[in-house]
């Protein structure tokens, strides 16, 4: 049987507190952790990978992971802008998010399930089959494709290979480049805008 998406033994904890907690007493509670000593950017991390692994996106996309993870690298940004407990206001505001997307009916209950990377005869085949399948709609597909190539190939080329397919989707839905935009910056914070704008 699947097995759902389990995190390191480090983190693992958090993104239950994260999932399991009423919503009625996440900020209370979540904020009892941050003067307790939880850092703020662990904090931030176990709040993304708790709305990843448990929400689902709704039709119009306002909700599930897409908004908290796109938000990722600015707030975490605008937590090194603050000082004493008012950097925690921006970590509360995402896990409260995150914590209420994961509750509402319309994302939850939901699980993201492990999968098998696919190859499907190494790089450039691999691309090709993954090209396919975002055309095709076949976004599962899509997944077990790109997954192995971003074990495989330069994460800079695989990055240049999503934004192949989500530059032209801009034009529909600006959610398409902004995700993987913001998600690269936010997963490799040495990278400059520079840097990003030329991929």
């Amino acid at each position: 049987m699947p097995q759902r998406v389990q995190y390191s033994d480090a983190i693992e904890p958090l993104v239950q507190f994260i999932e399991d907690t009423p919503p009625g007493e996440i900020l209370d509670l979540t904020l009892d952790k941050l003067r307790a000593g939880i850092r703020t950017q662990t904090m931030l991390t176990a709040s993304a990978l708790a709305v990843k692994r448990s929400t689902e996106m709704p039709p119009g996309h306002h909700g599930g992971p897409l908004h908290p993870l796109a938000g990722l690298y600015a707030v975490s940004k605008l937590v090194d802008r603050l000082e004493g407990e008012e950097r925690f206001v921006p970590v509360l505001q995402h896990v409260a998010l995150t914590n209420k997307h994961i509750h509402h009916p319309a994302m939850g209950p939901y699980q993201l399930l492990e999968f098998a990377p696919e190859d499907a005869g190494g790089a450039e085949a691999t691309k090709a089959a993954f090209l396919v399948a975002v055309n095709r709609g076949e976004w599962n597909k899509a997944d077990h494709l790109f997954q192995w190539l971003w074990q495989n190939v330069p994460p800079i080329e695989a990055f240049d290979l999503l934004m192949s397919v989500a530059i032209p989707k801009n034009f529909h839905d600006d959610h398409y480049f902004m995700f993987p935009g913001t998600m690269w910056r936010a997963l490799t914070p040495a990278f400059s805008t520079r840097r990003i704008c030329r991929c």
